[in-house]
């Protein structure tokens, strides 16, 4: 849900940044009182959260991304295209700034189970679309740093925003919500995203 001024805070930016393709935004949890609230804001955007300097070391939410109509001009073929590969595109040639003046609110609570499934369908659409005809080479790395680092690193950002935490129960849903994204990115990988992008919310 955008914040006050978000429209206006987005025009300045990409006007300040004529040869950006991506500015991206931050987040505020509007969901803070319950736990489920908590930890998919951890687990999702808790490195988005307002002062934000710099790019985090990661894919942004797709709700904190806005890219110049010229970039649209990129060979998109399949859905998704626009989260899996434009974005990281974007990001890897240094063509992406961060501005914190762009705030919207976080707002996913709707149960533990909705938060589960949602986390492993989103992170399978997502991986299963990026690397959709790649060579069996190509999935089998992708496949062994998924399974390397790709936990351990959802952890360790939720970890990071312990300051936000409530409850230890925001942890380890967080956790659990890791483990879901990581299996999603897994199966993705292996098998393709399937009908996952059907029920992404």
């Amino acid at each position: 849900m955008p914040g006050p001024g978000w429209v206006d805070a987005i025009l300045r930016a990409h006007h300040q940044n004529p040869y950006a393709a991506m500015v991206v935004g931050c987040l505020v949890n509007a969901t803070g009182a319950t736990v489920v609230g908590r930890a998919n804001f951890l687990t999702f955007a808790a490195p988005f959260t307002p002062p934000m300097k710099a790019l985090p070391g990661r894919p942004p939410p797709y709700s904190a991304v806005s890219i110049k109509q010229r970039e649209l001009e990129f060979p998109l073929v399949n859905a998704g295209d626009i989260e899996s590969k434009l974005v990281p595109k974007l990001i890897e040639e240094g063509r992406a700034v961060c501005d914190d003046r762009i705030v919207a609110h976080h707002c996913q609570d709707h149960g533990v189970w909705w938060s589960v499934v949602n986390a492993f369908v989103n992170t399978r659409a997502n991986y299963g679309y990026a690397h959709q005809g790649a060579s069996r080479g190509h999935r089998n790395e992708v496949v062994r740093w998924i399974c390397s680092t790709l936990l351990t690193r959802q952890i360790g950002e939720v970890w990071a925003g312990r300051p936000m935490m409530r409850s230890p129960l925001d942890f380890v849903l967080g956790v659990v919500l890791s483990a879901a994204t990581t299996l999603g990115a897994l199966m993705g990988t292996v098998t393709g995203a399937g009908r996952a992008a059907e029920r992404v919310a």
